[in-house]
């Protein structure tokens, strides 16, 4: 008896399941937005650090901050830096770390409910016309 029970609820539980995504269209897709934003900000990231290193004349270890994610950081063992510069470079590797992680977590794709409906239109305005509208 206890194992028609658990049956029963099993049946009655994929069926409400089923009758949720009923209608609907489940797709995998990234996360456009932490996309968009974590490009943006390893792209200016760089750009910051291409111009540190414009600046100091490609002088001693500043070639190193044109290397991304990395460049920054290594450009803070170079010796004799003010406390202005660390503290710069430390805000572009930070922006150029965060914008990497925030790409890489939006690439991932989730899964998305999308609602699909599709309704026959008919009009008559310069002759008779049909077409379909669809919603997703």
């Amino acid at each position: 008896m206890r194992r028609a029970a658990v049956i029963l609820a099993i049946v009655f539980a994929s069926h409400a399941a089923s009758a949720q995504t009923a209608g609907y269209k489940v797709a995998r897709t990234p996360r456009m937005g932490l996309v968009l934003t974590g490009a943006s900000m390893l792209v200016l990231g760089w750009a910051a650090s291409a111009i540190a290193a414009a600046a100091e004349s490609f002088a001693g270890d500043s070639p190193w901050l044109l290397v991304p994610l990395a460049g920054p950081w290594i450009g803070l063992a170079a010796p004799n830096q003010s406390v202005a510069t660390d503290a710069g470079l430390v805000a572009i590797g930070l922006t150029q770390v965060t914008g990497a992680v925030l790409l890489a977590v939006g690439l991932v794709p989730h899964e998305v409910r999308t609602k699909v409906t599709v309704t026959p239109t008919f009009g008559w305005s310069h002759g008779p016309s049909a077409g379909i509208r669809g919603r997703f």
